[in-house]
């Protein structure tokens, strides 16, 4: 998905604006002059129905406000044939795969806008894209302060529908969170007294048909997990596992905070698992944390000097100081606050009282720019030497890396190393014994013999070119590093990189020696006859229980819930539809005391799992004239089958 066009054009202003004023000389950094107001607050009641539970505050608002920005996001999605077909997807997508509350609420809401809910659905979706800055930090007596801004593309139309939400359960405050009008899911919330969560984009492109695909495969929005996580998590740890854990269907960074002191942590997440996670722990320094929108263990993009401001604002605070206003001032700082900024939420789940969000009014950046112009001239000269910089072929981040980025970036690639090595360790020992790892057996040999240790070596040889490079880069680190840093930061950098890495060696070592002692078993266990499984089943099923224990045992085939997996003549695998021979016909009754509309859709669902499961035309032939006798002898009309 491509933004408007229209976008281009404020580029090179702001690539002025991130650049140019940190250069000026009259001053380091620049707080906006502001007038900021709190966003109105709403009650949502839990224990009403989801069709219910927005109507009132939809009532507040003039819903041409909300047609405003559907209006720019169908001009922003191209080409435009695709609009149909995602708004078709919503609606599958809607009926069939959203669960309550969300298809409930959104049905809701799109009634009192009087909109299709294919759009609401689509809005619920795209807001999966944006930019911000979150910060978590612990005062000296370990206090956790939790605040973050939000930075969206529209910022003016978003200032006019952002609003705070406490959802309300048997009377009492459940958890809070903010959000924009029409929108069910959160990416700022706090449950009192355990923890507070805020997200934060990891990438910009392609994401409305990257988060599509993605929920195909069972993602979930990751406003919607965080809302879930709000709801369900009984306290902070308990959040982390399921923010950690739970597939999503757009990568995103997680800042979560609690109520004790090092209770805070940073995630960074792939789609399907943790990429990275970083822990607030003051006793080493670690007293906050800070993200944007790029991974920390890389240098931050040229275009992007947030990072920098932030960390150099919070550093110059000082823990001793830090409390809501001076966090406040910090994210009041140009470039941290700037012109896509909606609002700054402040939290601490220890006094959920004090949850606002402060939506941001500011006068116009250009202005400012040309302010400072007028004050110092030598900016020519300076934008000069970032241009040539940025078009070499050479390190474009020398201006303003600071040693902490040195040395966080020597730390992750020597933890790197340290994997790889332990990776390649490991595939001689699977070499030795002609294996092939469990991950490997399922997901790159499925049809292939489990003897073809082929592929292994070709993974040795790539870790090996990945250690030579890596030893290049960590040179060129190294002394970097001894060049910019005394000689007192450099003796304890050391003593804390031989630390962490003897610590993750003990760990990254139990590991490997578990995996790989079950994949011994694995391969003990495997190499019975038939005839000893016979014996050993039979063993099984002499007992007393009246229990008898049934199995089926191919080098070809395997049946599995629902699912007959078989690899043909040309291993290729095959998929069909497989019932029990004990199975009956449990298909709902068309008769049951079920609304018509759920009678309806019940052949289509069982029609497509069919489809999904049939990897042939003719073995969904087969399977629907089957299911088709079942449909039939449940009472289901020609009519109603036909259709699904």
């Amino acid at each position: 998905m491509q933004v408007m066009s229209w976008i281009k054009l404020i580029v090179p202003t702001m690539f002025l604006m991130y650049f140019l004023l940190p250069l000026l000389t009259c001053s380091p950094s620049l707080t906006l002059k502001v007038k900021d107001y709190a966003a109105p607050r709403y009650n949502i009641s839990l224990d009403l129905k989801p069709e219910q539970r927005w109507h009132h505050i939809m009532q507040n608002y003039n819903v041409t406000q909300l047609k405003r920005y559907i209006d720019i996001f169908f001009r922003m999605i191209e080409p435009n044939w695709s609009k149909q077909v995602l708004l078709s997807l919503a609606d599958v997508y809607l009926h069939f795969f959203v669960e309550e509350p969300y298809a409930g609420e959104i049905r809701g809401i799109a009634k009192a806008a009087k909109l299709p809910t294919n759009e609401a659905v689509l809005l619920n979706l795209f807001y999966e894209s944006m930019g911000c800055t979150s910060i978590i930090a612990e005062d000296p007596k370990g206090n956790i302060y939790h605040m973050r801004n939000m930075d969206l593309f529209y910022s003016d139309l978003f200032k006019e529908i952002t609003i705070d939400v406490d959802f309300i359960r048997n009377g009492k405050v459940a958890y809070t969170g903010t959000t924009f009008l029409g929108f069910v899911g959160l990416w700022t919330g706090q449950r009192p007294y355990q923890f507070s969560i805020s997200a934060n984009a990891r990438e910009d492109n392609n994401l409305l048909l990257k988060n599509i695909i993605s929920l195909i495969f069972s993602g979930s929005p990751v406003s919607w997990l965080i809302r879930n996580t709000l709801n369900e998590a009984p306290d902070y740890e308990s959040a982390v596992l399921q923010l950690s854990d739970t597939p999503i269907i757009a990568e995103i960074y997680l800042t979560v905070s609690g109520v004790n002191s090092g209770e805070g942590a940073s995630i960074t997440r792939d789609r399907r698992r943790v990429a990275h996670v970083e822990h607030l722990n003051a006793s080493y320094g670690a007293w906050f944390l800070l993200r944007n929108n790029h991974d920390t263990w890389l240098s931050p993009p040229l275009h992007d000097r947030r990072w920098y401001f932030a960390t150099r604002d919070l550093n110059a605070t000082g823990q001793e100081n830090i409390n809501t206003d001076t966090l406040y001032k910090v994210l009041s700082t140009y470039p941290v606050l700037n012109s896509g900024t909606v609002h700054t939420t402040i939290m601490s789940a220890a006094s959920p009282e004090g949850y606002v969000s402060m939506i941001r009014d500011k006068e116009v950046i250009s202005q400012l720019i040309m302010d400072f112009r007028a004050r110092d001239r030598a900016w020519h000269a300076h934008f000069d030497d970032v241009l040539k910089d940025h078009n070499s072929s050479t390190s474009s981040d020398v201006h303003y890396i600071d040693n902490d980025t040195l040395i966080l970036k020597y730390k992750e690639l020597l933890k790197k190393r340290l994997r790889i090595h332990w990776n390649r360790a490991l595939l001689d020992k699977y070499l030795d014994r002609d294996m092939v790892p469990r991950g490997l057996r399922v997901q790159i040999f499925p049809s292939f013999p489990v003897e073809d240790t082929s592929f292994l070596s070709l993974l040795k040889e790539h870790n090996t070119t990945s250690l030579a490079t890596m030893e290049t880069e960590l040179e060129e680190l190294e002394g970097n590093i001894k060049k910019k840093c005394s000689t007192e930061l450099v003796a304890k950098m050391e003593a804390e990189i031989e630390r962490d890495l003897t610590k993750l060696k003990k760990e990254i070592r139990g590991q490997k020696l578990k995996k790989f002692n079950m994949d011994l078993s694995d391969y003990a266990n495997s190499t019975g006859t038939v005839e000893q499984l016979d014996t050993f089943m039979a063993v099984l099923n002499n007992n007393n229980l009246n229990i008898k224990l049934t199995y089926k045992h191919s080098s070809r085939c395997i049946d599995f819930l629902d699912i007959n997996i078989e690899v043909d003549s040309l291993s290729t695998i095959q998929t069909n539809v497989y019932q029990k021979s004990t199975s009956v016909n449990a298909l709902l009754h068309a008769s049951s005391a079920h609304t018509p509309a759920t009678i309806r859709t019940i052949p289509t669902g069982q029609f497509l799992r069919t489809r999904q499961i049939c990897s042939s035309d003719q073995s969904f032939e087969s399977q629907s004239a089957k299911l088709m006798g079942r449909f039939r002898d449940r009472g289901y009309s020609n009519c109603c089958i036909r259709k699904g």
